[in-house]
């Protein structure tokens, strides 16, 4: 802690006037074998001046002899501070010392490739003072006048190390190179180097060894096995952290919003693994920056395209084929990136169905196909100026036909139905960044997010009677058509600034504005037959479909303003200080909120460190869905007049320790409240819903999360693992549910083990053979059953027992894979087999019961395990 001496001398004499200042007076000292603090003390005394210094900038140990005589008080200053880097100056009457401060600023780069890299470590060797680089490669570290030793590292690259003498600002680019061999995904960091709390990295090089349902390296599915994270049946129907819906996770490609992230009712996302460069999981320390939904923030990075040399890498998995393209486009000034990925499901679906419906005596099959394209392009406009240009579109599509024929003596019914569905994401962005100075950096941008959904069905009918009379026979024709629709598109304008004054704070502020088109759902059902035709919804069947479509728009204005500082007033104590202030304009009507971000962290000792955290956070959007899967007719629509903004805050504190070298531990325990959480009633029975109906079918309640999460993390050459447990407790109450009372959330799994483990069969580089294992164990989810049935005049009436009353068994499942790595002079091969669902539980209930699984009333049954004993395999090669 500074110690400010500051000592006033006035003179005797006050109306005389000096023509030199006091440092050019002169005077006799004299001093042996004395410390610097002491020094100064005698030279300010002696001359009644006033000299202000901080005894923390004195070299401890350093003394100082010193006899001169009639020389100047500026002359004995230079010589007591002369093995020093400490200058001074004079203010007003008193002498100010000060270490003067100097900032390296720049980038860093894979050497290879010309990529930059995200938070990659940048740190003085006595561990003094460390940063690491921005989202786009940036960092600038201030540190004293002198000579430095500066070290820069990142995750699987030869550490740089760099001896610098300060005396001057200085620009610093610095390109890492990866080792010859290939080692494993462990850098020794200084040990006072931590993570952000609640905010967790993920190592795409470890999440491609893991085993992964089909081959498929997925970096969603890789969350599920941190603490806090649940999930659907054998991983299906997204994530759900500390209590959350799947709504309120705010997941960011390039930082643009994805709405429906999941191929295959979400079994996997619609990130390729391939192009990822970082991923950050936020689950409760929600910096100023992030705003817009209540749970997590998935923040996902993709790589920039190789600015030196062209590469090629494809792969195959038992669900897709994928490619990627990579190269310059001017040799270290402009690159691009472009990948693709094609499933191959249809190779199993079509024969299968074909087959199952033949065994009906029908015809026809299904199809289900899904796709993504990725691309990239970069330019460095000048040293200081680059510009990016991100794009992404996705889609699924289901089809399905089914053909039936009847015949005898008095009638011929022929029947064609087909049911088509398409979803998926577009996304669209340009960003420019731009260095101001070696203090202050910007990221400008400009995006499109869209999700939509449209279906299609059909029927068509042909019935040819058969007289017993000789009349001619009569034949009659009917077609039935229906088309839903629905979709959200956001088009947003954002800056952000990363500014560094000193090495106490790092500022980031910003501000952005998003405009959201809804379009909740609209029905339109078409009828022909020999005689008429109409065209209608549901309710009104002679509006014409153009003009419902037109009616259900809905354009909503969303902004934004932030400032977050993260404050190290001593080094065992940082901050991070933030406040959002964001709105909504709706209706006519604006919804304004503050949302005030804190966190701390303190460094007790050299391996352990205790931290806090309190957030509160708006979210405007609300989703609508019936099912715990990821469907595509699941909606997002906005806050309105009469429905609320969702509202949570959340407190958590904890501790990291590292109890050994290689050994890391966990432990943090959190409470969330939640506010304008929407459901559908009980009573509600509308099959699909658009944007004139869905409001009169929703509930408003609140929801509450508390537990606590622990991690254990060992990392060696031959073997590393994780192992991670969660005890939650996760409520809900709504007054137009269970009569009022409050019951527990479908994912309110009390325990919740994880565990991961990767094993190197080759003990020398490089890591040819290596086994890794996932295990999960899970507490049973929450179910409803129906207890009694009422046949009524028109409908039939089901009673439930309380909501969520009763509980699945406990869940347990192993995977188990060999990854195979093969080293060519052209490039390399990785080989990856082994079985998901190895060994599970599966649930007995429906044995028990015997009651029907394709009944929606007992869908959330079939939650227990999805999945039987499913081998799999991928091939990837890189050149």
């Amino acid at each position: 802690m500074k110690i400010w001496i500051t000592l006033f001398c006035f003179l005797c004499t006050g109306t005389m006037l000096f023509s030199q200042t006091c440092l050019e007076n002169k005077t006799d000292f004299y001093v042996n074998e004395a410390s610097l603090e002491a020094a100064l003390l005698k030279l300010s005394d002696e001359n009644k001046i006033g000299i202000a210094f901080g005894t923390d900038i004195l070299p401890k140990g350093q003394r100082v002899s010193i006899e001169k005589k009639n020389i100047s008080i500026g002359h004995v200053l230079q010589a007591i501070l002369h093995k020093t880097n400490i200058e001074f100056k004079l203010v007003g009457s008193q002498v100010v010392l000060f270490v003067p401060e100097y900032t390296i600023s720049g980038f860093i780069e894979d050497g290879k490739t010309g990529e930059r890299l995200i938070a990659a470590n940048i740190f003085t060797s006595d561990f003094k003072a460390l940063t690491s680089s921005n989202n786009y490669g940036f960092y600038s570290i201030t540190l004293e006048k002198g000579t430095v030793e500066l070290i820069f590292s990142y995750l699987g690259y030869k550490r740089v190390t760099k001896q610098l003498y300060l005396d001057k600002d200085i620009e610093l680019d610095v390109a890492l190179e990866e080792p010859n061999l290939v080692l494993d995904e462990i850098v020794v960091l200084p040990d006072n180097i931590d993570s952000i709390p609640s905010i967790t990295s993920l190592n795409k090089s470890l999440v491609d060894k893991m085993p992964a349902i089909g081959g498929e390296r997925d970096m969603i599915r890789a969350t599920h096995f941190l603490p806090g994270v649940q999930t659907g049946a054998d991983g299906i129907g997204g994530i759900y952290v500390r209590g959350g819906n799947t709504d309120q996770n705010l997941i960011l490609l390039d930082g643009v919003p994805v709405y429906n992230p999941y191929h295959l009712l979400g079994l996997i996302s619609v990130f390729n693994n391939n192009v990822i460069s970082h991923t950050n999981l936020i689950k409760g320390n929600f910096p100023a920056r992030y705003g817009g939904r209540l749970s997590s923030v998935l923040d996902i990075r993709t790589r920039e395209g190789n600015s030196k040399n062209f590469n090629l890498e494809t792969g195959i998995n038992l669900f897709d084929a994928n490619v990627v393209f990579e190269g310059p486009i001017v040799k270290d000034k402009a690159s691009f990136m472009i990948t693709a990925r094609q499933s191959i499901l249809n190779a199993y679906i079509i024969p299968f169905t074909r087959k199952y419906r033949e065994r009906q005596n029908q015809h026809g099959g299904s199809a289900y196909n899904f796709y993504d394209i990725n691309a990239k392009f970069n330019f460095s406009v000048s040293e200081k100026d680059k510009v990016y240009v991100s794009l992404y579109n996705g889609q699924d599509r289901f089809n399905d036909e089914v053909k039936l024929t009847y015949a005898d003596s008095s009638i011929d019914i022929s029947k064609f139905q087909l049911q088509d569905l398409n979803w998926g994401n577009s996304i669209g962005s340009i960003r420019w960044n731009h260095v101001y100075n070696n203090k202050l950096f910007s990221n400008t941008n400009i995006t499109y997010s869209s999700y939509n959904f449209r279906s299609r069905e059909s029927v068509e009918l042909v019935e040819t009677r058969f007289p017993s009379d000789p009349s001619p026979p009569t034949t009659s024709e009917q077609r039935f058509f229906s088309r839903y629709s629905s979709y959200i598109q956001d088009y947003a304008a954002y800056t952000n600034f990363d500014y560094v004054p000193s090495q106490q704070h790092y500022l980031k502020f910003g501000a952005g504005f998003i405009r959201h088109d809804f379009q909740p759902g609209v029905f339109v059902r078409e009828i022909e037959t020999q005689d008429a035709a109409f065209v209608g919804d549901l309710d009104i069947l002679d509006t014409p479909s153009d003009t419902l479509i037109e009616k259900s728009k809905n354009w909503n204005n969303e902004f934004f303003v932030y400032l977050e500082d993260e404050w190290k007033p001593i080094p065992q104590l940082e901050f991070n200080l933030g406040l959002r202030t964001s709105g909504f304009h709706v209706q006519g009507h604006t919804y304004q909120n503050l949302e005030p971000r804190l966190s701390g962290k303190f460094h007790a000792t050299k391996n352990l460190n205790f931290f806090a955290a309190w957030s509160n956070m708006t979210q405007y959007l609300h989703f609508l869905s019936r099912s715990s899967f990821v469907f595509p007719t699941d909606l997002w629509v906005p806050s309105t007049r009469t429905i609320a903004p969702q509202k949570a805050w959340q407190v958590s504190g904890g501790l990291e320790l590292k109890p050994a070298k290689n050994w890391f531990f966990s432990g943090e325990v959190y409470y969330k409240e939640m506010n304008n959480l929407i459901e559908f009633q009980e009573a509600s029975s509308i099959l699909r819903i658009n944007a004139e109906n869905w409001e009169e079918n929703v509930t408003v309640g609140r929801g509450w999360a508390y537990g606590s999460e622990f991690m254990l993390e060992q990392k060696s050459s031959i073997f590393s693992s994780w192992i991670a447990y969660t005890l939650s407790w996760t409520k809900r109450h709504f007054e137009g549910l269970n009569q009022g009372n409050v019951f527990p959330f479908r994912y309110d799994r009390r325990h919740n083990l994880k565990a991961s483990f990767l094993y190197n069969l080759s003990r020398k580089q490089p890591k040819k053979v290596q086994l890794s294992a996932n295990w999960a164990f899970g507490s049973g989810t929450a179910y409803t059953l129906p207890v009694s049935e009422f046949e009524a005049a028109v409908d039939t009436l089901t009673f439930l027992e309380p909501r969520n009353s009763r509980r699945l068994r406990h869940y347990h499942r192993l995977d188990f894979s060999v990854n195979i790595n093969i080293y060519k002079k052209w490039g390399k091969q990785m080989l990856k087999f082994g079985v998901y669902n190895i060994y599970n539980r599966r649930n007995p209930l429906y044995r028990r019961l015997g009651r029907n699984p394709n009944d929606p009333s007992q869908r959330t049954l079939l939650e227990a395990n999805i999945f039987p004993i499913f081998p799999f395999f991928s091939y990837n090669v890189k050149i």
